[in-house]
């Protein structure tokens, strides 16, 4: 007989825990693969239509570093602070502050536009 020193009890308890409480297979934990909703498709297109027209009156380095983290090609990943703080010549810290301003324009713009309203 074969002794499994102080990790056997361990697989013994696990093993009746799992009879005692089987987990099933529950469909509506699994992501759903319905289309996306028309409000979010909208969100996205005046997003889009912000950032083109620059009406969140984003400086050059804001609008560099919100195209270099949310890549828009998939092509190139989303960099990182570091990346990005490297190839600008500044601190991650402060490109997370600069991203940080631009999304807080970009959001004050979408609150005012009357079509999500």
């Amino acid at each position: 007989m074969l002794s499994g020193g102080p990790f056997c009890g361990g697989v013994r308890a696990n093993f009746r825990y799992r009879n005692l409480f089987p987990v099933q297979h529950d469909a509506t934990y699994e992501k759903p693969t319905e289309p996306a909703d028309d409000r979010k498709e909208l969100c996205l297109e005046r997003l889009r239509r912000v950032l083109d027209l620059n009406l969140g009156e984003l400086n050059d380095l804001e609008a560099a570093v919100l195209s270099h983290r949310f890549a828009a090609e998939d092509s190139r990943p989303k960099s990182t602070f570091q990346e990005i703080g490297r190839a600008i010549g500044l601190s991650k810290e402060r490109v997370r502050q600069i991203q940080s301003i631009a999304l807080k324009k970009l959001r004050a713009v979408l609150e005012l536009d009357p079509v999500l309203q």
